[in-house]
């Protein structure tokens, strides 16, 4: 969900982190649509997700309740959008400012929390891309990158691969590493 949002009328939260009313955004309950965005380098705004905020003051992410903006679940809530440091910051997400840092970043953070779902969560990437940078340094497996491998190594083509695993040719691209 990225685009740019006018500054004017939004509200700071925290760091470069702002709350957006979108226009038109009036749901038919009554509570108020808004965007948690994020400032860019050049101070557009970015948005990352979309709340309502209903007419008691309670934010909401789709039917969860987040909380009121000073409660500790919201500030809570909040925290998931802080920037990594040492990060460049697009209109669509924060990025490490080369790739050896984002490998870097990736195993360290793999390393601590011995999950590629945090992982992918603590950097803003997606888990395929933590998946397949694990793969690519070593520093993670399983069964479906090992029997892939093995495919390959003995030249068997994706395609076939995909048929003898049972996954499209996509997701077994998932299993690869990079490179």
């Amino acid at each position: 969900m990225s685009g740019t949002y006018n500054k004017s009328s939004a509200v700071h939260v925290s760091g470069g982190i702002w709350l957006s009313p979108q226009i038109f955004g009036l749901r038919p309950d009554g509570s108020q649509l808004i965007n948690v965005c994020l400032q860019t380098e050049s101070g557009e705004m970015a948005a990352m997700e979309m709340l309502s905020l209903s007419s008691e003051g309670t934010y909401y992410q789709g039917d969860k309740k987040i909380g009121t903006i000073d409660s500790p679940e919201f500030v809570q809530y909040i925290k998931k959008f802080q920037v990594v440091p040492d990060t460049i910051l697009s209109a669509d997400r924060s990025y490490p400012k080369s790739e050896d840092e984002m490998y870097k970043r990736v195993t360290e953070s793999y390393a601590e929390t011995k999950s590629i779902k945090k992982t992918a969560k603590t950097l803003k990437i997606s888990e395929e891309k933590a998946r397949r940078i694990l793969f690519t340094t070593g520093d993670y497996t399983c069964d479906t990158h090992e029997k892939v491998m093995d495919l390959l190594r003995k030249g068997v083509p994706l395609d076939d691969i995909a048929s003898e695993i049972g996954l499209s040719r996509h997701k077994i691209r998932a299993y690869l590493p990079y490179g």
